[in-house]
């Protein structure tokens, strides 16, 4: 896991972050520069369960807590996971491409 040395905000508002990563996560990023989200597993405070099915639990499921579930529904076209591993701590990360269904106004 990384941790943020230091931050700057810039004149446009944005703000620079200087971070230290282990040699494996930089490895992971594999030369992606772009589109990166700084998230921290300490934040986590909704708890969810994971369901196991199947002959001796082969298939596992996670459950998405009512609080995180969107209110209207969503077209889904694209979902991506990615597993982040450390010492003590597994961390899957979900993309979720979706469009909001749109309401035509008559």
């Amino acid at each position: 896991m990384g941790t943020i040395l230091g931050s700057k905000i810039l004149p446009d508002n944005k703000i620079k972050v200087k971070i230290s990563l282990d040699e494996k996560e930089a490895l992971s990023l594999q030369g992606c520069i772009k589109n990166i989200h700084v998230a921290s597993s300490d934040l986590c405070s909704t708890e969810s369960k994971v369901i196991e099915k199947g002959k001796n639990g082969v298939t596992k499921y996670f459950l998405v807590p009512l609080s995180l579930r969107a209110r209207r529904k969503r077209h889904i076209f694209e979902i991506k996971c990615q597993r982040i591993e450390s010492e003590n701590k597994i961390l899957f990360a979900y993309i979720l491409n979706h469009e909001a269904r749109v309401l035509s106004q008559l």
